[in-house]
């Protein structure tokens, strides 16, 4: 028996031994891989729950369409496929292909012109006959969204087939006259009408819009022939007969084309106006008429006077068919020619403290204002026009689906000038869509409002005195819902010097009998007049195990909660996710379906069937596709998206937790490499963002930095990773992130495996100031990478957001940078918190990256921070890549593979002591801009 013990202790000793020879066997990350590094997108499944199909793309190069049979359990693979969509019957699939990635490249670095690059093409493919086919150079198409076979797709500038009838011959006698008007250019798209399932199909030329109606019967399509006159031709197709129908046939131009969901009517937009400024009417038609008649056009009594139907916003019909939504605008006026050389025109913007909005608000948003139209409604049955929205009242918010009697206007107008420093504020209006009556609800609302789906109860959270209340909206009573209750409904972790926002709205019950509410943990079920007891529906099952419960809608057919649901959990404790079936006619605990130290992404549902997908993945493991029916039961997993993980050297997760320098429990993250030794020292890079210990479970690709380090790269090359929480009070953020994060770093300072004495520090953005302002206060970090800070809140206070166009202001006083006034009543903290004040006290090597076309904190923050470093003689470089954003765009890869490389060098310079690039040494002179980008080691 001692034999056998020895024998089986030595047997584990050499399968502990080669499992461990196995992971430090593993390769390390390198910039190298980051385009084969792949991702799941738009994943769908089937109305009848068959069939289940997903892309996975990597970050650069061609992807691919998976297809995968529910029931067979086999796929199919389409090569460069996207955004597919299933047909409602479940019988076909329909995709775009796109050229292939090299070849595109190729010839724009050839600088091939947009319109001569390869057109995308579509395949539609029938799954139970395993067959498909192919359509070049599309342009676009679409698939009835309830019902039906047909769909429709539109080419790209195809020629008409040729003409083989034999020209007359020509007549000796006659002279041939030249014409003297130029032709137009004919518009040559070709739309396709087919029928998959049938092989049916017809083709029609020079087609510019098209619409199919929902349940796939009816199609309209507006023809354009180009002459020295355009005139226009507006068809109908019914799907069931195979008839065409002109509906319109007239000189001028038409768009907007549109169909009820049942295929029995349709409108649009005609101007006979041949001027570049058109003045369109509002047409509609109907299976019963032969033709299209004009309803709605300037002269119309309901339209304002000066006003006409405005071709900018929505037109479309009501899902019940009763209504026509449309939008109308002042008539835009002439265009004139200016009488003057450039030179002598005066080019300026006028600012006026009498202006609601700044005057680069009002230019970042001049084309949007330019196109500004206003809800209108025609009642289809009752032919009568009504005029919802003016420029008293703005917006309306419709109601589901364009049915219901009543609509929601808002009007931010009265607070434009307040945004600039306080809160968004709106008003809010019921209006009545018979007669378009308007009554206010209420004034100055911040946050947290709904219109019941019958419109008879407005509710919305009342900041002053932290609960919901709402309003009968006949008669004006006010009932209060949640005052008496004992839990809280505001936001309790808000930490910004303005009051909390509320936990939020589930939804409403059929017939507006309920409206369910969250509290922090729980959801209650409430009688909107308070005439039954409020119910907490959750039975405190939330708060009693820790678990915010959030409902999940599965059926977009329908806007009110049903009596079966499913409810998704996180555990703030242990941050597991979970998915919970729920009753909602009585309280009760709901039933747990599944619970997992994982990260759920997403869920969605068959339309007619009971399967469900979803994603599910965590640090080690890609967030995977899986498919099950609804009470997640015979679970399977379809896609295997990263199987190279297993050849590099990954990284572990560990949530942990201290007490800050003030007194706070705190928690936070620290990531490890997967063949971490903990007899070794580790150089530890703290990363910080606000709070983020809820993604303990989180999965992260390689990818090259947009602005923040990659912390799969950083942990296979070697490095601990921390990144704790942040708790913030009013007035002091520099000093509140230095009590969070230093404290942290000294906790992980005390586990022998993290060397002291290199630790570096990076943030972007609020993050980036946070790494400016330490920095100035502590020499705990031996490097530190600041992206776009704020350096100098005294200057960064009076500007512009020019992504926005906003003032800067609100953001210190109220939001994330927490100051809680003005400049003017709290200048000693603005001054407190700025870097750039203190830059005297930096011993800490310091890369700063800040983009010039920097939408949201101004580039001269970056620069000015810079210059007072290199007055200072202190070492610091800044990285300004050219025309690039806050954080550098996702297309452009060349710019975001240059900063993953610098940051690899900088940390590893000073916290491996490798030796330095050129770049830290030597800079990059202008003249070698584009040449030598300084990489070489010296």
């Amino acid at each position: 028996m001692k034999y056998l013990s020895f024998g089986l202790a030595l047997l584990f000793m050499i399968i502990s031994i080669k499992q461990t020879e196995a992971q430090t066997n593993k390769k390390t990350l390198s910039h190298n891989e980051y385009a084969q590094w792949k991702n799941i997108e738009n994943e769908q499944i089937s109305a009848d729950g068959n069939w289940v199909s997903c892309e996975i793309n990597p970050a650069r190069g061609d992807g691919k369409l998976y297809l995968f049979n529910a029931k067979k359990k086999h796929n199919k693979v389409f090569e460069r496929a996207k955004k597919a969509v299933f047909s409602p019957e479940s019988n076909y699939l329909a995709f775009r292909i796109y050229p292939e990635f090299d070849t595109i490249r190729a010839l724009k670095i050839a600088k091939t012109k947009k319109d001569k690059l390869p057109k995308d093409s579509l395949f539609v493919y029938l799954m139970d006959v395993d067959s498909s086919q192919k359509f070049e150079k599309l342009k676009s198409f679409k698939v009835p969204k309830d019902g039906g076979d047909w769909m429709a797709i539109l080419h790209d500038g195809l020629k008409p087939p040729a003409d083989t009838t034999k020209p007359e011959p020509k007549d000796s006698t006659k002279k041939e006259i030249k014409k003297t008007k130029k032709k137009k250019k004919e518009k040559g798209n070709r739309l396709v009408l087919l029928n998959p399932t049938k092989g049916l199909s017809h083709s029609f030329e020079k087609v510019e819009e098209y619409s199919i109606s929902d349940n796939g019967q009816l199609m309209a399509f507006i023809q354009t022939v180009g002459d020295s006159i355009d005139s226009v031709k507006v068809a109908v197709f019914d799907g069931r007969s195979e008839q065409l129908k002109y509906i319109l046939q007239e000189a001028g131009t038409a768009k907007k084309i549109c169909l009820d969901s049942e295929g029995k009517q349709a409108a649009f937009l005609f101007s006979a106006d041949t001027s570049k400024q058109k003045i369109y009417s509002l047409y509609s038609w109907a299976e019963e008429f032969a033709a299209a008649q004009k309803i709605i056009d300037s002269t119309t009594a309901s339209v304002p006077k000066g006003w006409c139907v405005s071709e900018n916003g929505h037109l479309g019909f009501s899902k019940d068919g009763s209504k026509l939504w449309y939008t109308t605008a002042p008539i835009p006026p002439k265009e004139t020619k200016d009488s003057l050389m450039k030179d002598e025109i005066a080019r300026l913007d006028v600012w006026s403290w009498t202006d609601d909005r700044l005057q680069p608000q009002q230019l970042k948003n001049k084309a949007a204002d330019l196109k500004k139209s206003y809800a209108a409604l025609w009642h289809i049955k009752e032919q009568k026009s009504l005029q919802l929205c003016d420029e008293a009242l703005p917006n309306l918010q419709l109601p589901f689906e364009g049915n219901g009697n009543y609509a929601l206007g808002i009007n931010p107008k009265p607070y434009q000038k307040l945004q600039s420093w306080d809160t968004w504020y709106q008003d809010y209006y019921i209006v009545d869509l018979n007669t378009g009556e308007r009554k206010l609800l209420l004034q100055k609302q911040a946050s947290g409002k709904s219109l019941s789906p019958e419109g008879k109860y407005f509710v919305w959270y009342d900041q002053a005195d932290s609960s919901w209340k709402s309003q009968n909206t006949s008669n004006g009573e006010q009932y209060s819902l949640t005052s008496k209750l004992s839990p809280v409904f505001y936001n309790e972790k808000h930490n910004m010097p303005v009051l909390p926002g509320p936990y939020g709205l589930a939804g409403w019950s059929k017939n507006d009998d309920f409206v369910y509410i969250y509290d922090r943990f729980d959801i209650w079920k409430i009688d909107p007049e308070m005439e039954q007891q409020p119910q907490l529906l959750t039975n405190g099952y939330g708060k009693k195990h820790k678990v915010r419960l959030r409902y999940r809608r599965l059926n977009r057919d329908i806007n009110t909660i049903p009596e079966h649901i499913i409810l998704s959990g996180f555990d703030e404790t242990s941050k597991e996710s979970a998915f919970f079936s729920l009753n909602t006619k009585d309280a009760s605990n709901p039933k747990s379906l599944i619970k997992k130290k994982a990260e759920f992404r997403g869920i969605k549902k068959a339309r007619n069937a009971e399967e469900i997908i979803w994603r599910m993945g965590d640090v080690q493991h890609y967030p995977e596709l899986y498919i099950s029916n609804i009470q997640f039961k015979k679970e399977r997993e379809l896609t295997n998206t990263n199987p190279q993980q297993e050849e590099f050297n990954w990284m572990t997760e560990e949530l942990v937790s201290w007490t800050s320098s003030d007194g706070v429990k705190l928690e936070g993250l620290l990531y490890k490499p997967e063949d971490f030794d903990s007899t070794k020292k580790y150089p530890m890079l703290v990363y910080f963002y606000e709070t983020y210990s809820e993604n303990l479970y989180r999965h992260y690709i390689p990818s090259p930095s947009r602005s923040v380090i990659n912390f799969p790269y950083f942990t296979s090359n070697g490095y601990l990773i921390f990144i704790p929480d942040i708790v913030y009070g009013t007035g002091y953020p520099g000093q509140d992130a230095y009590n969070a994060i230093v404290s942290g770093t000294l906790e992980m300072m005390d586990r022998p495996y993290v060397d002291n004495k290199h630790i570096g520090i990076q943030g972007q953005s609020w993050g980036g100031y946070q790494v400016a302002y330490l920095v100035t206060q502590t020499n705990l970090y031996a490097a530190a990478e600041a992206g776009a800070p704020v350096s100098n809140m005294t200057s960064a206070y009076g500007g512009i957001r020019w992504a926005s166009g906003m003032s800067r202001m609100f953001q210190y006083e109220n939001t994330q940078s927490r100051i809680g006034g003005t400049l003017w009543e709290k200048p000693m903290q603005y001054l407190a918190n700025s870097p750039v004040f203190m830059a005297d006290k930096v011993q800490t090597p310091l890369l700063i990256m800040h983009n010039d076309n920097d939408g949201a904190v101004p580039w001269y923050q970056g620069i000015e921070m810079f210059v007072a470093m290199r007055r200072l003689n202190k070492p610091c470089w800044m990285l300004t890549y050219n025309g690039d954003s806050h954080n550098l765009k996702k297309e452009n890869w060349g710019n975001r593979m240059d900063l993953s490389k610098r940051l690899q060098q900088f940390f590893d310079h000073y916290l491996k002591e490798k030796p330095a690039p050129k770049w830290m040494i030597e800079g990059v002179p202008a003249i070698d801009k584009g040449v030598d980008y300084g990489f070489d080691l010296e």
